[in-house]
């Protein structure tokens, strides 16, 4: 039984709508982290390397600004800044004018692996590189 069934005096187009939304997310979701999956990186670690690629080379960004950008918390961030720190994606340096804020930034190639890379006739990955 569905709910237009149950209810045919209610409307359940906006349901209907958002359950499909849904769907729709959860499948582009479930593609990038199988393209990434291969890097060692999950998808809120992706977003990040992802955001400071997009804010240019060489950006630094408080860890503030990267929680606002990923939509999460900082207190959620901190650990992905961890992980991508030890995995030598990130180095955090020390603002000069703020010691106790460290500004995330992409390591530069050779340290990052092309997590963004064109696509190319042996490449069936369409996320861009943050090396160049």
């Amino acid at each position: 039984r569905t709910w237009s069934d149950e209810r045919p005096d209610l409307d359940f187009a906006s349901m209907e709508l958002s359950l499909k939304l849904n769907s729709i997310v959860r499948a582009v979701s479930d593609e990038i982290a199988r393209q990434i999956d291969d890097l060692g990186i999950n998808l809120g670690e992706f977003d990040v390397l992802a955001t400071l690629r997009r804010h240019g080379r060489g950006a630094k960004l408080t860890p503030k600004e990267i929680a606002a950008a990923t939509f999460v918390t900082p207190s959620g961030l901190t650990s992905r800044l961890a992980r991508l720190e030890k995995m030598g994606l990130i180095t955090r340096e020390a603002d000069p004018s703020d010691f106790l804020v460290p500004h995330p930034l992409l390591c530069p190639p050779p340290y990052t692996q092309c997590l963004f890379s064109e696509p190319s006739a042996s490449s069936d990955s369409p996320l861009p590189c943050p090396c160049t």
